[in-house]
């Protein structure tokens, strides 16, 4: 009987911790696009895509576009680590997604 009481009280737990937990911020950050034509349009549909992907009520919530956006004039170039930490916590952001895409071709 003790081994259910103490199985039950575990699973409480997990799910009280899950239930109270604060939701986290993500800064989706501006990707630099490495090509010789201009891609501006897929550069925002990225932001746009990862943000919806990565929106998870009660768990994680993404930092409107429009205000990374202001906040990545005053740092620079985000595709660097620390431009992006330093946009990321600007922000308040628990979490700042950034990188690079590279377009050779038509690939």
């Amino acid at each position: 009987m003790k081994k259910v009481y103490l199985s039950l009280f575990f699973i409480l737990c997990i799910f009280l911790s899950n239930a109270y937990a604060t939701p986290k911020t993500v800064a989706v950050l501006p990707m630099k696009i490495n090509a010789a034509g201009d891609y501006a349009f897929l550069q925002n549909g990225i932001i746009d895509m990862l943000a919806s992907r990565l929106t998870w009520k009660d768990r994680f919530s993404v930092i409107e576009k429009s205000k990374v956006l202001e906040a990545v004039k005053s740092v620079g170039d985000v595709s660097e680590s620390q431009n992006a930490a330093i946009a990321g916590k600007n922000l308040g952001a628990d979490y700042a997604v950034f990188g690079s895409l590279t377009i050779l071709g038509q690939s």
